[in-house]
């Protein structure tokens, strides 16, 4: 049976470097969000190695019911990375009835 995904879908991520290390915040679908600190890294950890955790994340928070292509380009201020994510799969009709008519998923 497939774990029910209680915190919501991604659709943007903000990730950027502090003193302790890296941290995000995820932006979901039906407006919440999800702030925290990556693990597996510390601050000399690579932007590439904090991607690549990031994208385990959106993974898991999928579970499975679709996949996510994560888009990074710098931040605005060049303080950090933003990544608009793209989900494809079954879940793109599922997350369209779920979030609202008005939301805008995309053409997968």
């Amino acid at each position: 049976m497939a774990r029910k995904n209680r915190w919501g879908t991604p659709r943007s991520i903000y990730l950027y470097r502090t003193l302790g290390g890296w941290r995000h915040s995820m932006f979901l679908l039906n407006g919440g969000m999800i702030c925290g600190a990556l693990g597996k890294g510390s601050v000399s950890t690579s932007v590439e190695v904090a991607q690549a955790e990031l994208q385990g994340i959106v993974e898991f928070l999928l579970d499975g019911e679709g996949s996510a292509h994560l888009q990074w380009g710098p931040s605005a201020n060049g303080a950090g990375w933003i990544a608009d994510v793209d989900i494809r799969g079954s879940l793109v009709d599922d997350i369209a009835r779920r979030e609202g008519p008005d939301l805008e998923v995309g053409d997968h």
